[in-house]
């Protein structure tokens, strides 16, 4: 098939922008729809991770001398529900990552790591694993904000007088800093 029956692909640069370039590597349309759909699996996920402990305590309760905590199914269901928020938070923070830089993932990965770590330090008692993942969720922030840095994508920290104004010259921009 020739050159024809292609779409016509619109320039993204590796990091300066010129006007008129995407400012993310992916389209916006793209980034609608995975948001959707990671919001829409979160609550899917939960919702059915939620059914299988109640499912899994029930019938432990029913069975005599067992115990909920050893029931397969119920274990089954807290496992989804964890995922139910691990796995989409992952997902966003790699395609995030991504459609600043190529093979920019990485970043994602440390960032929910580094997230996970936290949490399960805190769960656990384990300050030493609490300690280093709020070192890689603080590293993989930076990593974040050079990225951004790279493709000048209007960021700030909400500090005050951080109005985060761009310089006129991202797509759809009528003036600096007003999109249409």
């Amino acid at each position: 098939m020739g050159s024809q029956g292609q779409k016509k692909r619109r320039k993204v640069s590796s990091g300066r922008r010129s006007p008129g370039e995407q400012v993310y590597r992916m389209s916006d349309r793209t980034i609608r729809k995975g948001t959707i759909i990671l919001g829409v699996s979160m609550v899917a996920l939960f919702v059915t991770g939620l059914v299988m402990t109640i499912v899994g305590y029930n019938i432990a309760m029913d069975t005599p001398g067992a115990h909920f905590e050893e029931s397969p199914i119920f274990i089954a269901g807290i496992v989804v529900m964890i995922g139910a928020f691990v796995v989409p938070i992952l997902t966003a923070a790699v395609l995030g990552a991504e459609s600043l830089h190529r093979g920019g993932w990485p970043v994602g990965v440390v960032l929910t790591a580094g997230g996970a770590a936290v949490v399960y330090g805190r769960v656990n008692e384990s300050g030493v694993i609490e300690f280093w993942g709020w070192v890689a969720t603080v590293v993989a922030g930076v990593g974040f904000f050079v990225l951004g840095f790279i493709r000048r994508v209007p960021m700030g920290i909400g500090a005050p007088g951080d109005n985060n104004v761009s310089d006129g010259r991202l797509p759809g921009e009528s003036r600096p800093g007003k999109l249409k």
